[in-house]
């Protein structure tokens, strides 16, 4: 997705950015709030001609949410209704699969669909209470993926582009031990900056 080239080419890069996240459910009866997380890693693409690519990224992506729930406690005698907000934290290393199709030269769009695998390798939440139900969730989510982005070929083989996507979950995070007769899927919303190198030569 980078520069209109006339062969194949290769395409190595990097970006940086930032995730807004959420999980919805259909039947949990507190809401679900976004929460801002890193989305930045490694990426590839595969020219197949000027207009059409394929690509893989490798990334570390935060994603999560903020909710609350409401708990009766004794305050001196009288039963008191309160609520706690909270965050939940879930890092992951997620691998998305995309196909493209691009548009211009120098100055370039395009867009993507995919498919992200991700494999949770920490969780975090702001209410210890909480902490022994995080460690619950599923090790591994998948997602599709839409992206729309811009750039620019700024030398002969560089190019930097700037990108919009958006996440939505084909699996639940929940089960039996974690928001059980629950369906949780994420949802997010991702920007971000990068910068390609074209292996050969335009």
């Amino acid at each position: 997705m980078t520069f209109k080239v006339a062969a194949q080419n290769h395409l190595v890069g990097m970006k940086v950015g930032a995730n807004r996240s959420t999980v919805y459910s259909s039947n949990y009866p507190y809401p679900f709030k976004y929460l801002t997380g890193v989305n930045t890693g490694i990426t590839y693409e595969f020219l197949l001609s000027k207009h059409f690519s394929l690509g893989a990224d490798l990334l570390y992506n935060q994603l999560g949410y903020k909710t609350n729930f409401s708990f009766d406690e004794d305050d001196g005698g009288s039963e008191v209704v309160r609520k706690n907000e909270f965050n939940v934290n879930l890092d992951y290393i997620s691998l998305p699969i995309k196909a493209g199709v691009i548009l211009g030269d120098r100055y370039f769009a395009y867009s993507n669909i995919g498919i992200i695998s991700s494999l949770l390798i920490k969780t975090q939440t702001g209410y210890p209470e909480f902490v022994f139900k995080t460690k619950r969730v599923p090790k591994f989510d998948i997602a599709g993926l839409a992206e729309i982005g811009f750039g620019c070929k700024i030398k002969n083989k560089y190019s930097l582009y700037t990108a919009c996507a958006y996440q939505h979950g084909f699996t639940t995070i929940s089960k039996n031990s974690y928001f059980s007769n629950n369906i949780l899927k994420y949802r997010a919303f991702t920007v971000s900056i990068g910068l390609k190198y074209a292996l050969t030569k335009e």
